[in-house]
């Protein structure tokens, strides 16, 4: 249960209302402090069959410079069971260079 909103206890709210901000900068706190063990997790993920994915409308709100857009599109790149396997901005639409090489690729 939760106290009163006016409730001036040491356990009380004090009339505080937190803004979107102040919940924003606790998300990316979190998520800044747990780094490590989400990449650890995605590193863990099978990745037998890729699926590629290229996303321009995000590229709407991104940055411009000089009026002119940096990024070209948001690739996503996911496994067999859908989990994101890479996930990032790309300045090309270009896919060859995802293609499978000759060489098998190990993770260290």
């Amino acid at each position: 249960m939760f106290l009163p909103f006016e409730d001036q206890s040491p356990l009380g709210q004090h009339g505080f209302v937190p803004s979107s901000q102040w919940l924003q900068d606790i998300y990316d706190d979190f998520i800044e402090k747990h780094e490590m063990d989400f990449n650890q997790h995605t590193a863990m993920l099978s990745g037998e069959i890729c699926a590629l994915d290229h996303s321009h409308k995000i590229m709407k709100e991104i940055m411009k410079v000089h009026g002119k857009l940096i990024w070209v599109g948001l690739l996503t790149v996911t496994n067999q069971k859908a989990e994101v396997r890479v996930c990032g901005l790309v300045a090309t639409k270009s896919h060859p260079k995802f293609v499978k090489s000759p060489i098998p690729f190990r993770p260290n």
